[in-house]
Formats: C-alpha cells, sequence, structure tokens
C-alpha cells in the first residue's frame, strides 16, 4: 500500500515538476511555500506522499506538519500508511512535536485497526505506542515524576499486547532518563511490588531493572547485587538485555573478575544460553583479559 491514498490530480505537470525538484535538492522551505497557496481542491494529492517521506527523511518538521494539519486533521482527505505514519512520529519525537504521537496512533486504529492483529500490525502499532509514551517521557521533562510516566507505559504498552511480546531497555531512552537520581529506593521497590497497576507482560520487569541498571550513580557491584536478588525473585524472565548491560559495564571497567563473577552465576543458576551482544562481549573479554578462563 502506498504512503497516501490518491484521490485526484489537479496541478499542471510544470507545477508537479517543480515541487518534485524542490524535494529531491532539500529545499523545503521553498515546497512549503508553494503548498500553502494551493487550494485543498486544486492539490495533487498523490504528490503529498513525497512531500511526507523525503520530508521525514531531511528532517522538516514544519512541512510535514503544515500537511498533517492541512489534509489529515482539518480536510480529512488523507490517509497516510503506517510505515510513513510511524516515520512521522520518530521526526515529531526527534522535533519536539509531543502532541502528534496520539494523533498518528488514533489515525492508525480509525483506518488500519483490524491490520493491528496482523504481526506487521501489532509491530507498527507497537512502534506507535512506544513513540507516544517516549513522547511524553521527553516533553514533561521533570514536570512529571517516573512513577507517572511509568504508569503511561504500563497502559499504553505492558497492557496492550501479549505477554511474551518482547520489549527491550534499548526502546526507551528517555524513559530511563526519567529515573531520578537520589530516589533509588522507592524505583527499586517497584520491582518487587505491582505498585497498584497489574503487570501483564513477562518482559516489563526486567526492562525496569535494565533501566536502573542503566544509571550512572550505581557502582557495578550494587547492579550485580540488584540483578541477583531479582532474579531469585522472578527466576523464569529473561534476562537478555540485563546481561548485556553487565557484561558492557563489566567491559568497560576492565573488571575481569566482576565479569567472571557474572558469568558463573549464570552457569550455576542454569540460565539460557547468552544472547549474541552478551556473547560478543564475553568473547571479546576472553581475548583481551589475562585473568581465569571465563566460562562459556
Amino acid at each position: 500500500m502506498s504512503g497516501i491514498l490518491v484521490f485526484k490530480r489537479c496541478l499542471s505537470d510544470a507545477q508537479r515538476k517543480d515541487i518534485l525538484l524542490d524535494c529531491l535538492n532539500n529545499k523545503f522551505d521553498k515546497v512549503l511555500s508553494t503548498i500553502r497557496k494551493i487550494a485543498p481542491a486544486d492539490m495533487d494529492y498523490s504528490i503529498l506522499q513525497t512531500i511526507l517521506s523525503r520530508g521525514c527523511y531531511h528532517g522538516h518538521i514544519e512541512s510535514v506538519s503544515h500537511i498533517w494539519y492541512k489534509y489529515v486533521r482539518r480536510e480529512k482527505s488523507l490517509i497516510v500508511s503506517p510505515p510513513l505514519l510511524c516515520e512521522i512520529g520518530t521526526l515529531a519525537l526527534n522535533e519536539g512535536k509531543y502532541y502528534l504521537p496520539k494523533q498518528l496512533h488514533y489515525h492508525f486504529k480509525l483506518f488500519f485497526g483490524p491490520e493491528s492483529n496482523s504481526s506487521l500490525g501489532q509491530y507498527t502499532e507497537y512502534e506507535l505506542l512506544r513513540i507516544k509514551v517516549e513522547s511524553f517521557a521527553k516533553g514533561t521533562s521533570s514536570s512529571t515524576n517516573f512513577r507517572e510516566k511509568w504508569k503511561v507505559f504500563l497502559e499504553d504498552v505492558d497492557h496492550h499486547f501479549p505477554p511474551d511480546f518482547r520489549l527491550s531497555v534499548w526502546d526507551y531512552p528517555h524513559l530511563a532518563r526519567s529515573i531520578p537520581q537520589g530516589d533509588d529506593d522507592r524505583i527499586v521497590k517497584m520491582l518487587f511490588t505491582e505498585d497498584q497497576i497489574e503487570i501483564v507482560n513477562n518482559h516489563t520487569l526486567p526492562l525496569l531493572l535494565n533501566m536502573i541498571l542503566l544509571q550512572k550513580q550505581h557502582s557495578i557491584e550494587r547492579k550485580f547485587n540488584l540483578f541477583r536478588r531479582f532474579h531469585q525473585f522472578c527466576p523464569i524472565l529473561k534476562y537478555d538485555d540485563t546481561l548485556t548491560i553487565l557484561l558492557r559495564q563489566c567491559e568497560l571497567a576492565c573488571d575481569g573478575y566482576r565479569m567472571n563473577v557474572l558469568l558463573e552465576y549464570v552457569q550455576d543458576n542454569k540460565m539460557p544460553q547468552l544472547c549474541r551482544k552478551a556473547s560478543e562481549i564475553m568473547l571479546r573479554a576472553r581475548k583481551q583479559t589475562n585473568h581465569a578462563t571465563i566460562p562459556v
């Protein structure tokens, strides 16, 4: 399916050629000035696909926002495809248009709701909701505490997908940065209680653990102790990202001893085989360290 449904073509060939050429040459200020002068009844809707797509590619939020509000929201004459919705969402997050992601998800559900049951549709909806959560975390900055941002994540993501749907800490950098320094005990407590909101997804609590482990103010020893405590509390969950984080931090600190301790813990507790990233770190460490042999 194309990025936008085509309704009609009213522009002259010369006008279309000029707009397309300006798009290809990254002259989006000129493109925006041109299309603002064109009445919706005279617009060639097919050309808007190119403007939106290229505008996202070049990061020109002004032209993307203009088309979205004029032709999607106000005129209701465009239907934007799921892949392009994700591109617009990423641009909006990066450019501080924090109100857009909610509208993008609404547009997806309105026109592509049945597709959300397919694997591709489920991934698209996840990406749109992930951007929505990240936009809220980034946009509210210090005006909203982490617990409120975490609540939004639980409602929009954790409760929205099947229990085995894969979640990764790497998808939520702005949410992770929202964890306050100096309030560690309260955040850690959230790992061991449901905090009055039910947890549905099996990856959610490890994701919270990983956000804590990414905080620079904690020592490796403290992080390892927290991981061990949490693993004993929830031994059947997935810890691929957790082990990757801890191994990478040991590697950066040239701490072969604690890397050994960690890998021995993994082996002693019969945890699943290391994921690719963790295995790569381990292999690098085996080549570089003169410490005792690191278990495979």
